[in-house]
């Protein structure tokens, strides 16, 4: 799966997206605390990757950005749903959480 399809999986769910973000971020940080926790390499972390995102991500990330944030100008962190993605990529789990998502 690609960054803008991430994405837009998460665009698809709409207003539920506000809710549920504060759940997907407290996972991805407990996972990350659990793989320090354990002496393991953090998956996606530590390549230095130059990424220049396309037209498209842009778009996408300003209307996640926007679902979540509402009308408040929040000043995103930049890179906030891309290391998301990045992680859950490297570490096998995309595959996994998307499968069961959208296979039920």
């Amino acid at each position: 799966m690609s960054y803008v399809n991430f994405l837009a999986v998460l665009i698809s769910y709409g207003d539920k997206i506000r809710q549920h973000w504060p759940l997907i971020l407290a996972a991805y940080q407990a996972l990350v605390a659990l793989y320090q926790a354990l002496g393991k390499e953090i998956p996606g972390e530590g390549t230095l990757q130059l990424v220049s995102p396309s037209e498209d991500e842009m778009n996408a990330e300003e209307r996640l950005a926007f679902l979540i944030d509402g009308d408040v100008q929040a000043v995103s962190a930049p890179g906030r749903f891309r290391k998301v993605f990045d992680f859950l990529k490297a570490s096998g789990l995309l595959d996994v959480l998307l499968g069961k998502v959208l296979g039920s």
